[in-house]
C-alpha cells in the first residue's frame, strides 16, 4: 500500500465502533479495521493503546504493526487478559510480543532504559499498551530522553 500508518480516528455508524487508519498526511484516504481499538501514534515506529484484547490483535496486525509490547502488569485489572494470552495470540498473528510490566505511577528511569533497550531489538513498527496508554508514552519519553542522553554522551 505504500502508506505510513499514524493516526487512528473513531467513526460510530448504527451503533458500530470502528477505527479508520489514516495516512499521515490525510490524503491517501482510509480503510476500517475491526476489532475497536484506539491507538494513538507516537512516531512512525510506534503507536501506543489502552488495555488490548486478543480479538485486536488480527486487526493490529493487519494495520502494520510488527511488535507487541505490553505495559501492564497482569492481574491489574480483573477484566485484562493475560500477557501470556496476547502473546500465544500475537504470536499466531506473526507479531513479536515482549513483557515490561510497569505499576501505575511507578515509573522509574530503569524501566524506560528497558522500554528503550526493546524498541532496539523489536520489530517496527510497535504497539505499546497499558490500560491507557499514558504509561505506555510515559516509557517512551524516558526513553527518547536516555536516547537523546547517548547521543550527547551524556549518562
Amino acid at each position: 500500500m505504500g502508506v505510513t500508518l499514524g493516526v487512528f480516528c473513531f467513526f460510530k455508524n448504527e451503533n458500530l465502533l470502528s477505527i479508520n487508519v489514516l495516512s499521515d498526511f490525510f490524503d491517501s484516504g482510509s480503510r476500517t479495521i475491526d476489532p475497536m481499538i484506539e491507538i494513538k501514534s507516537l512516531s512512525p515506529e510506534i503507536g501506543v493503546a489502552g488495555q488490548v484484547a486478543v480479538d485486536d490483535l488480527p486487526a493490529i496486525a493487519a494495520a502494520g504493526y510488527r511488535s507487541i509490547l505490553c505495559n501492564r502488569p497482569d492481574h491489574e485489572g480483573i477484566d485484562q487478559p493475560t500477557f501470556q494470552q496476547i502473546e500465544r495470540a500475537a504470536l499466531a498473528c506473526a507479531l513479536e510480543a515482549r513483557y515490561l510490566p510497569v505499576s501505575s505511577g511507578g515509573v522509574a528511569p530503569a524501566d524506560g532504559l528497558a522500554f528503550a533497550q526493546l524498541l532496539d531489538v523489536l520489530p517496527s513498527p510497535v504497539l505499546a499498551y497499558c490500560r491507557s496508554g499514558a504509561r505506555s508514552a510515559t516509557l517512551w519519553n524516558l526513553a527518547q530522553e536516555i536516547k537523546r542522553a547517548r547521543g550527547s554522551g551524556d549518562e
